[in-house]
């Protein structure tokens, strides 16, 4: 009898080892990068110092008609003047990454350029998305006020 359990102990091992070996054989890829990653962070860092110029158009601009939703020129224009008054002294951009995902709903891919930009007051985060057509569909500005 204690033969026959060792055996079955034996197959209920090698079981699990071939299920756990397919299993992590079968681990997610990673999509590839389908956006000209060096194109997107230059021209980004080029709008965000545009931006911090104080002049949002030429961002306003890039962003594909139908995600503006509705927001004019000006809304957007008071978007950036907020964040800006919050701000002192520009000192440089000292991080620009860049992140692929999917669109959580349509499950389309999205690339994103955050642009980290230092003041003497703190940092302040431009986000760029775009989709696989390198159309610019969504941007966000942050500001953090931060003791260096």
């Amino acid at each position: 009898m204690f033969k026959h359990r060792g055996i079955r102990l034996l197959v209920l091992i090698g079981i699990v080892l071939f299920v756990l070996g397919n299993l992590s054989a079968c681990k997610k890829e990673e999509a590839e990068v389908v956006f000209d990653v060096d194109k997107l962070k230059e021209q980004c860092n080029a709008l965000t110092l545009q931006a911090v110029e104080g002049d949002v158009s030429p961002i306003f601009e890039m962003i594909k008609e139908d995600y503006k939703n509705g927001t004019s020129l000006e809304g957007f224009q008071e978007y950036l003047d907020t964040r800006l008054r919050q701000a002192e002294d520009f000192e440089e951009i000292i991080k620009s990454e860049f992140m692929q995902g999917q669109h959580p709903l349509d499950k389309y891919l999205i690339g994103s350029v955050v642009d980290l930009v230092r003041y003497t007051n703190g940092l302040m985060s431009f986000t760029y998305q775009f989709n696989e057509n390198n159309e610019l569909i969504g941007f966000a500005i942050t500001f953090e006020v931060r003791k260096f």
